[in-house]
């Protein structure tokens, strides 16, 4: 069967984004066939190459354009001859106009690279995240005539101007969401001529991967948290919080994932009172998470909406404690409360270090309580993964419509 598809991608593989990388791994098979483009090449962290077994060839664009001015200035060249590219010269232009930045220019810029090295069997070009890859993937399906389309996750939902995401939601065959408040707030932003296109289709779970539910040996109540360090996460909030626990029972709080803000994290422990039960890993490959996760008693997640808008989808890390069978503490932002009911699969919170800590005190008292809630999350977990397998083949469906695979 010949490729007709390219997905696009911000970096591949990125050990954030192992959802993408499921997703990806089950469109292969179920038949569908794809190249990969991506934005940037993966970070020097070992955990990010972690575990992946696509097929599909991966292309890596220059991720700053004075880093192959030769490569981008050919390109531009053959970009040029497209039958589009004024089409998609006159976007960048309107763009530019409310968006001035080096972004635009870059975003711009990769699309040119990206036209003019597609084969010509290309049909579609589906991105993942509305924001940069979205408009790359924009630019360069305009460039060569053909269609494209987008799956939205968190950040690009809510943080890209409501201009960009409107103009972006008319051009695109179809958007994919995988969170219900996200597809809300895209469907307003398309309008009644274009909300049809904006379909909610979540992640499938790999519930083969998740550790079994099982009692938890005696000892200290062991927290979990797995999450970037990024300010949406809250962890902040989550350290003030462990501040005010009592030192019985005994407890450890361990948090998995890296980002912008561990070393601050690690500085604010000089001060802590209970800084030897504390454990910072940075980020870890899936393994190792999954082992943490099978000797956890309680997750931990104090998401917060942050000032630019940002905030949590579904998150996966969640999802995947649910799926071990863990009593789960998290808040009422994003798409959270899709996910945990309080008091029934979970406690439900406010991200602030007091109430924060009295649900933690009340799950680390009460082994009964995390056992039904820990039991309650699986099932909904189960229910979720359903959900998400007849939401991939939707998807593959949609793929294989645009890309003449069907």
């Amino acid at each position: 069967m010949t490729t007709c598809l390219c997905i696009v991608v911000k970096g591949f593989p990125r050990i954030s984004e192992t959802f993408i990388t499921n997703e990806l791994e089950q469109l292969e098979s179920m038949g569908l066939q794809f190249t990969l483009t991506a934005l940037r090449q993966p970070s020097g962290d070992p955990n990010h190459g972690a575990g992946h077994n696509l097929k599909a060839s991966v292309q890596y664009l220059p991720e700053y354009l004075t880093d192959a001015p030769a490569v981008f200035a050919s390109s531009w060249r053959g970009a040029a001859t497209l039958p589009g590219f004024s089409m998609a010269w006159a976007q960048f232009q309107r763009d530019w106009v409310r968006d001035p930045t080096a972004n635009r220019v870059r975003r711009f810029g990769q699309a040119c690279i990206l036209a003019a090295s597609l084969p010509p069997m290309i049909r579609h070009i589906h991105a993942h995240f509305l924001h940069t890859p979205g408009s790359v993937a924009r630019y360069a399906s305009a460039m060569l005539g053909i269609t494209w389309s987008a799956s939205a996750h968190a950040k690009d939902i809510w943080t890209t101007p409501d201009w960009d995401l409107a103009e972006k939601l008319a051009s695109a065959r179809f958007v994919a969401v995988c969170n219900e408040a996200g597809r809300e707030r895209l469907q307003t932003l398309a309008g009644p001529d274009h909300a049809h296109r904006i379909h909610f289709w979540p992640h499938q779970l790999n519930l083969s991967q998740a550790p079994p539910c099982h009692a938890k040996p005696g000892g200290p109540i062991a927290l979990l948290t797995v999450a970037r360090a990024v300010p949406k996460k809250g962890l902040p909030i989550l350290l003030d919080a462990l501040r005010k626990l009592s030192a019985e029972p005994a407890w450890s709080w361990t948090l998995i994932g890296g980002g912008e803000l561990l070393d601050e994290l690690k500085a604010s422990l000089a001060n802590h009172p209970f800084a030897n039960r504390i454990r910072l890993l940075g980020s870890q490959p899936h393994t190792v998470v999954r082992q943490h996760l099978a000797a956890a008693d309680v997750f931990v997640l104090p998401a917060q909406v942050t000032a630019d808008g940002d905030r949590d989808g579904r998150p996966n890390a969640l999802l995947e404690a649910m799926a071990a069978g863990l009593a789960c503490i998290a808040t009422a932002a994003g798409g959270i409360p899709e996910v945990i009911s309080d008091g029934q699969n979970g406690c439900l919170t406010l991200a602030e270090p007091e109430p924060l800590s009295l649900a933690i005190s009340r799950l680390m008292q009460d082994q009964r309580l995390r056992s039904r809630l820990g039991h309650a999350a699986a099932e909904t977990a189960r229910t979720i993964s359903a959900q998400g397998e007849r939401a991939i083949k939707s998807l593959a469906q949609a793929l294989r419509e645009a890309g003449g695979q069907s």
